[in-house]
């Protein structure tokens, strides 16, 4: 009984190692392929950059 828990236990642990490399693969692969993204990419038509924000405007006034 004993050698089948140590075999069972030895093959869950591989399992999860290999489930843990596969997906750092694909993490790899994704900060590859967004490195390859061409930085003019983000820019709309116009040529300008996407604006951070319109502070100041909108929402309620303020309480009297």
């Amino acid at each position: 009984v004993e050698p089948q828990r140590v075999k069972k236990q030895a093959i869950q642990a591989a399992q999860e190692a290999c489930e843990m490399i596969l997906r750092i693969d694909d993490l790899v692969a994704a900060a590859g392929a967004l490195q390859k993204v061409d930085p003019d990419e983000n820019l709309d038509h116009s040529g300008m950059p996407p604006a951070p924000g319109m502070g100041g405007m909108g929402g309620m006034p303020p309480m009297m």
